[in-house]
C-alpha cells in the first residue's frame, strides 16, 4: 500500500495488488442495491453541489472505481486478518506490547488492529480515526441515516453511504492547500461543457485523475507525489498503468452518462 508523507493512508490498492479487497463482513453496505454508475453519480453530484466542476467528479469516481469499485463496505482482507502494522513515532517511554509475534508500542495497538483499509478510498491507519472523529462531531451535515455515532474503533466506516464517505474525502482534500488544491482551482477556471469542447472536457477529466492519484491518494498537504514515487509504490503497473486504469474507468462513466443523455453532465 502506498504512503502519504511516509504514513499509510488511502492509497493505491486493488483486489489484484496489495491485498484482496472484499465486501460485507460485520457491517452492511449502504448502497449495495445501487449500480456502480449510480454510485459514481452520487460522487459527481456531490462535487457539483460543492462548487467543483463535473470533470473533477468524474475523475474522482474513476479513481475510486479502480480503488474500491466505489463500494462503501469494502475492506482490505489481508490487513483486516493480520493487523495493520507500521512503525511510527511514539511517545517517550511508551509501554511496549506484543501483537502477531512482533513488538509494538502500546499507543499503536488500536490503530494496528483496527486501522485496516476501508471504504471508497481505502482509508487506513490514523485516517480511520480522523474519519470517526469527524463523523461523531457532525460530519459537516453528511451523516448516514440510521447511524448516529461511529464506533470507537471506526470499524463501521463501512456502514456509511457514498455521500458520507465522499464528504469526508472532500474535507481531507481541502486540507491539502498546496499543489493539489491549485490544480482543483485551475480545473474550476478551465471548466468546459462536453458539448462545447469534448476534447478539452476529457483532458480535464484526465487532469483530475492525475491530481487525485498524486495529490490525494499520495503526496503531502503541500506537494503532490512525483510520477517516480507512484512507480515505486503502485501495484497497478507504475504511474502509467495506474493512470490508464483510472482514466479508463472515468471516461467509461462519462461515455455511459453521455449516451444516456444524463443531465448530471451539464
Amino acid at each position: 500500500m502506498c504512503c502519504q508523507n511516509g504514513i499509510p493512508g488511502g492509497s493505491i490498492s486493488s483486489p489484484d495488488s496489495a491485498g484482496e479487497l472484499i465486501s460485507g463482513g460485520q457491517y452492511p453496505s449502504m448502497g449495495s442495491n445501487m449500480s456502480t454508475l449510480d454510485r459514481a453519480k452520487v460522487i459527481i453530484q456531490f462535487c457539483k453541489d460543492n462548487g467543483l466542476p463535473v470533470e473533477f467528479g468524474i475523475g474522482l469516481a474513476g479513481v475510486w472505481a479502480a480503488e474500491s469499485n466505489i463500494k462503501t463496505d469494502i475492506y482490505n482482507k489481508a490487513e483486516h486478518n493480520n493487523g495493520f502494522a507500521y512503525k511510527n513515532k511514539h511517545a517517550p517511554n511508551a509501554e511496549k506490547v506484543s501483537y502477531g509475534g512482533q513488538t509494538y508500542y502500546k499507543d499503536q495497538a488500536n490503530m494496528m488492529k483496527f486501522g485496516y483499509g476501508k471504504g471508497l478510498a481505502q482509508w487506513s491507519w490514523f485516517r480511520n480515526f480522523e474519519f470517526r472523529d469527524w463523523y461523531n462531531s457532525g460530519a459537516d451535515g453528511y451523516k448516514t441515516p440510521g447511524l448516529s455515532t461511529m464506533d470507537t474503533n471506526a470499524a463501521n466506516i463501512t456502514a456509511t453511504t457514498v455521500e458520507t464517505q465522499t464528504a469526508f474525502a472532500w474535507k481531507e482534500m481541502q486540507e491539502r492547500t498546496g499543489q493539489f488544491m491549485s490544480v482543483v482551482n485551475s480545473l474550476k477556471e478551465g471548466h468546459v461543457s462536453y458539448t462545447e469542447n469534448e476534447e478539452k472536457f476529457k483532458a480535464n477529466i484526465t487532469t483530475a485523475v492525475d491530481a487525485v492519484l498524486r495529490g490525494f491518494e499520495n503526496g503531502s498537504t503541500k506537494n503532490m507525489a512525483s510520477t517516480k514515487q507512484i512507480d515505486k509504490y503502485t501495484w497497478d503497473g507504475g504511474y502509467s498503468g495506474a493512470m490508464k486504469k483510472r482514466v479508463g474507468r472515468a471516461i467509461g462513466f462519462y461515455e455511459e452518462l453521455k449516451k444516456a443523455g444524463d443531465p448530471i453532465l451539464s
